[in-house]
């Protein structure tokens, strides 16, 4: 699989960020060992009535 790397070097923070960015991967939703889908906050938030605003 072909992989693209990206880096920023913030030199007066000695920190560097890096992102790798599979093309191909498909996004898969996290499951438990019982096979239900992990709810994550977007989805708690849809369901309390809280729609995003644009």
């Amino acid at each position: 699989m072909q992989l693209t790397e990206m880096t920023r070097v913030a030199g007066q923070y000695d920190y560097s960020l890096t992102l790798l960015s599979m093309p191909d991967a498909e996004w898969q939703r996290p499951e438990h060992d019982d096979g239900e889908p992990e709810e994550d906050t977007f989805d708690r938030f849809i369901r309390n009535g809280q729609y995003p605003v644009r």
